[in-house]
């Protein structure tokens, strides 16, 4: 019985580390590729004119055809460019960091979301937040941060 109780504590111990692994892996930064500034410069062409932006974000990609929000442009165009959408690609964390040097202290919980859904943001700043984005990761790839 006692070495039944063993196996039992080492197969979950197994599954433990095995599950954790996962989990950090899944939640850890994506390196920066080629294809994160494609990524970029493809949701800036999405969002080349004021008629195809949506100023609002609900997170309903499928439902924005002709207008797209910043997070939805991004997700359209990292399916288009890689075949997925990656929360932790180098593309998205140097959006993130870009909207921040757009509009520094605004307080923004969800940056992608709240950037769009801001009354004080123009499709100017969207454009300078990807542009941004856009320099400082071909900046990094140059310089062989990835």
């Amino acid at each position: 019985m006692r070495n039944i109780l063993r196996g039992v504590l080492a197969l979950g111990l197994l599954g433990f580390i095995v599950f954790t692994t996962y989990l950090i892996k899944a939640n850890s930064p994506q390196p920066q590729t080629p294809a994160d500034v494609q990524i970029l410069k493809r949701t800036l062409s999405l969002l080349s004119l004021e008629e195809n932006w949506l100023p609002g974000d609900d997170r309903d990609c499928a439902r924005q055809q002709k207008q797209r929000s910043v997070y939805c442009a991004l997700v359209k165009a990292s399916t288009e460019v890689s075949g997925e959408f990656r929360v932790r690609s180098a593309s998205v964390r140097k959006l993130l960091w870009a909207i921040g040097q757009v509009k520094p202290d605004s307080g923004y919980r969800v940056p992608l979301r709240d950037f769009s859904n801001d009354p004080t943001v123009g499709l100017e700043q969207v454009h300078q937040a990807l542009n941004t984005a856009i320099e400082a990761l071909e900046k990094d790839w140059a310089e062989g941060a990835q």
